[in-house]
């Protein structure tokens, strides 16, 4: 019985170690595969980190790649642009040739006047003559519009004049004032009777102006000058000024008397701003003849006989 003891106590526990051994052997093999996944996924993570850094790589390869191709490219549009610079330098030297050959032959249009609303034009044997303007600009300031004495507006003198020089029947047709065609108050005795005062006052601070800026520019010639200063001295310093303003209008031509389209001048820019001026200057015209002479001229502005100079 205890011998049967004994055996049992033996296979028991050769029953023990052997679940001990296979347990333990089971634990090997679940540590080893533990170890082995673990090594397998530091294998895939070591080339997945490979192959990240082959794709920066290669993704640096691709910029730099860009980047060279860019700058081949801007070269290629900088090249481009130079070429089109040196056109442009070699046409303006063309240019400039072109003007010099036409001044060196002495263009005839160069010292040829031509009236307003003409232009000067050369003919096959080089001789120039005076044809009618094609086209003019259009202005679109209204300061600079122009109103005939027809009471017809135009979009600036070069237009006013061009027509004018293709028709015959606006012959008689003058430029009244600048600025849209519009009606003015009526200009009553008193104002007519103290007009020539302020006129001939205006005409004296004009001259004055006028004597401070360059020639070049509007001012007044050194003559012209002289005579402003002299006017300053004289006991009616209003005489010269009336004088010089008749002569700086009477140009077309030169001949004691103003024409309407002389007075245009002195009525174009000031009818806006004073209504009397038109009936003024229509009341100068003593004799009704559509001209202004150096007399007329003198009465109107209030000088006495022995003041006119002819």
């Amino acid at each position: 019985m205890r011998v049967l003891s004994v055996i049992v106590l033996v296979v028991c526990l050769m029953c023990v170690d052997l679940a001990l051994a296979k347990k333990k052997r089971d634990r090997y093999h679940k540590h080893r595969e533990v170890e082995q996944k673990e090594a397998k996924e530091a294998l895939d993570a070591l080339q997945y980190d490979k192959e990240q850094q082959f794709d920066l790589r290669g993704d640096d390869w691709d910029e730099e790649s860009n980047s060279e191709e860019e700058e081949e490219r801007e070269e290629e549009r900088e090249e481009e642009r130079e070429e089109e610079r040196e056109e442009e330098r070699e046409e303006e030297e063309r240019e400039e040739e072109i003007k010099g050959y036409v001044n060196e032959i002495d263009n005839p249009c160069m010292e040829f006047e031509c009236p307003m609303g003409m232009m000067c034009v050369v003919d096959g044997f080089w001789k120039p003559y005076c044809t009618c303007v094609e086209e003019c600009a259009e202005e679109e300031v209204e300061d600079y519009f122009i109103c005939d004495t027809n009471n017809v507006t135009y979009q600036s003198d070069c237009e006013f004049y061009r027509l004018k020089c293709q028709n015959a029947d606006m012959a008689d047709v003058e430029l009244d004032y600048y600025g849209s065609c519009r009606s003015f108050p009526e200009c009553d005795s008193y104002e007519l009777e103290e007009f020539p005062l302020r006129m001939r006052d205006w005409f004296v601070k004009i001259m004055k102006q006028l004597a401070e800026w360059p020639a070049e520019e509007g001012g007044l010639t050194e003559s012209e000058k002289e005579l402003e200063r002299l006017a300053e001295d004289d006991e009616k310093p209003y005489i010269k000024p009336i004088h010089w303003k008749f002569r700086s209008m009477d140009i077309d031509p030169v001949d004691q008397y103003l024409t309407q389209r002389e007075l245009a001048e002195l009525r174009a820019p000031l009818q806006r701003l004073e209504h009397c001026t038109k009936p003024f200057l229509e009341i100068c015209d003593d004799d009704g003849d559509g001209l202004v002479s150096i007399i007329e001229w003198g009465n109107c502005l209030l000088l006495e006989p022995d003041e006119i100079e002819y």
